[in-house]
């Protein structure tokens, strides 16, 4: 055959090779596009998720920290008012008294480290009685400060909090809370000058991210306190800053984003208005730390997209060269789709988000007046102690998001734990519901973490409380077949010990019972936030133990907490006590 009758079919290879090139390199690059519109919307809803994570842990973090600060305002509230009604009672009270003294000293040490003083000022505006006597000059006149003239015109207000006040004694800021001396007629007030650099410490122990911030504004937009410390920035007024200009008059708590040529960068934050009282917690996050994570996500996307496309350009240039090698490149290929396949659904495993605990205030009883028996006093002074340790705990268990915290379990006798832990868990009821104790004798050691019983109780107290109970008791017995839970569906009662709630409240209806237990779902409106119940349902299935709620209308509400026996026997100290 001669050469001139061969080359008519070369162009016709060619034609071929170019006819199924075109289909090829177009299906490769609908490929590459298909796969960057995917990774490109994955990327779009994984900021997104980001974004609405950061939210939700600085929302978490702000209820918690809304709850530590009406804890501490209302101690110290209710110190002021004991110390005002003993004003009452013994009007025409010597200047610098000294058994008066004592006492105020007792409450500023009950109350430290949050409050450094407490000052006595009588209806001229002079101090008449202070805990830094005689080291502060108490010939000052604070006839002229607002707070002062707030209760002179208008007697009968009771509470007041005000923003940042320069002391005219030199020692830098603080909080006036103040409360009247008596609502008929004007007798001057009694003041607690509450320390800003309390809530800076409180705030710097909670590892923020080194951009980020913690603020507490008075409602006016005056900056009281702020971590880390910016020198020179408290007393500041910030009201024309968004967040009071814009977001708190339209809703109490939210998040959003500043606007970048207010701040050096933007930043996402998070707010509560503080029910009544006038004061905004506030947390600021940089934007940029929290896309930080994200931004390298973006990168290696890109990275593996650009890798793809020059491996899909690899895989035709092979495929047209020879079908041998456009195999090898299908099972490239193939298993470049297994890797991908991997890496999405390892990055579309999404974070779970725990639900804080949301901590109940328990104010401390007003401290009984007119006894001077010092053990009574240091009794009611290491309750109040013990609850505010409580509550640290608490705040501290509030600083990991996203994870199940491990529990203490142990054996343990839970007679003992109610009859040590009662006069507290009255702190949770208040004066006005009666609490008592049936501790049935031998009660058999049972499994649990004594700080989330603790927590428990007072979530349950503090609801029977709120439905209007004016009795409680709280029953310890062997669970058994025969005096097992009404109702209760759960097998082997013989392995539990069961703990009773019982209150005479309005009970609910049968639609509410069966979901009570749900987190978020809440009879109580605005004031109540679904955690409580959900909390200690969670803490009893944590425990292998279970809860079970019966309660008609009318009829009352019994929570039954069964906790699952210790393998060992627990001496059943307290057994068959009323308290």
């Amino acid at each position: 055959m001669s050469r001139r009758q061969r080359k008519p079919q070369f162009p016709g290879v060619g034609a071929a090779a170019r006819r199924s090139r075109a289909p090829l390199i177009l299906l490769a690059a609908f490929a590459w596009l298909a796969m960057a519109a995917i990774v490109a919307a994955f990327l779009y809803s994984e900021r997104r998720e980001v974004r609405q994570r950061a939210e939700r842990d600085g929302s978490a973090l702000a209820l918690a920290l809304e709850a530590h600060t009406v804890r501490t305002f209302e101690a110290v509230d209710i110190a002021l008012e004991a110390l005002a009604n003993r004003l009452h009672e013994t009007p025409g009270l010597r200047k610098n008294d000294p058994a008066f003294q004592r006492i105020l000293t007792a409450r500023l040490e009950a109350l430290y480290p949050y409050v450094r003083a407490i000052i006595v000022i009588g209806p001229d505006g002079r101090i008449m009685q202070d805990t830094n006597h005689p080291f502060a000059p108490d010939e000052i006149s604070l006839e002229d400060r607002d707070y002062f003239q707030a209760h002179l015109r208008n007697p009968a207000l009771q509470r007041r909090i005000s923003g940042p006040l320069r002391a005219r004694s030199g020692r830098g800021w603080f909080v006036a809370v103040t409360r009247h001396i008596d609502a008929a007629q004007f007798r001057g007030v009694v003041l607690a000058a509450l320390e800003p650099q309390y809530f800076e410490a409180l705030y710097g122990s909670l590892r923020l991210g080194n951009a980020d911030s913690l603020m507490l504004f008075h409602r006016d937009g005056t900056l009281i306190s702020r971590h880390p410390e910016a020198e020179g920035r408290t007393g500041v007024s910030f009201a024309g800053f968004p967040l009071f200009a814009e977001q708190l008059p339209r809703s109490p708590t939210g998040s959003y984003v500043s606007d970048p040529t207010l701040t050096p960068e933007p930043r996402l934050v998070t707010y509560r208005s503080i029910p009544d009282m006038p004061l905004v917690v506030a947390l600021s996050q940089s934007m940029d730390d929290i896309l930080q994570n994200w931004r390298e996500t973006v990168i290696g996307a890109l990275l593996a997209l650009g890798a793809l496309l020059l491996l899909l350009t690899a895989l035709v240039a092979q495929f047209l060269r020879e079908q041998r090698i456009r195999d090898m490149a299908r099972e490239r290929s193939l298993q470049a789709e297994k890797l991908e396949a991997l890496g999405h659904l390892t990055g579309s495993v999404s974070h779970d988000f725990a639900n804080l605990l949301n901590v109940v205030s328990a104010s401390l009883r007003t401290i009984s007046l007119g006894h001077d028996d010092p053990r009574r006093l240091r009794e009611a002074v290491a309750v109040g102690e013990r609850a505010l340790v409580r509550g640290t705990r608490l705040v501290d268990q509030l600083r990991t998001f996203g994870r199940r915290q491990p529990l203490h379990v142990q054996a343990t006798n839970l007679n003992r734990l109610l009859v040590s832990g009662v006069e507290l868990l009255r702190q949770a009821t208040g004066q006005r519901v009666r609490l008592e104790c049936d501790l049935a004798p031998e009660v058999a050691g049972c499994l649990l973490d004594e700080t989330e019983l603790e927590v428990a109780l007072v979530n349950l107290l503090v609801n029977a409380k709120d439905a209007g109970a004016g009795h409680v008791v709280l029953k310890t017995y062997n669970c058994s077949e025969q005096n097992r839970p009404a109702g209760w569906r759960g097998e082997r009662p013989a392995s539990f010990v069961c703990l009773a709630v019982i209150d005479d409240g309005p009970g609910m209806p049968e639609d509410v019972r069966r979901r009570v237990f749900e987190p978020y779902f809440s009879t109580k409106g605005e004031k109540g936030t679904g955690l409580g119940l959900a909390q200690v349902y969670g803490f009893m299935r944590q425990i292998l133990g279970d809860a079970h709620i019966e309660s008609r209308p009318g009829k009352g509400t019994t929570v039954y907490l069964l906790f699952p026996r210790a393998p060992a026997t627990v001496s059943a100290g307290g057994q068959g006590q009323t308290a």
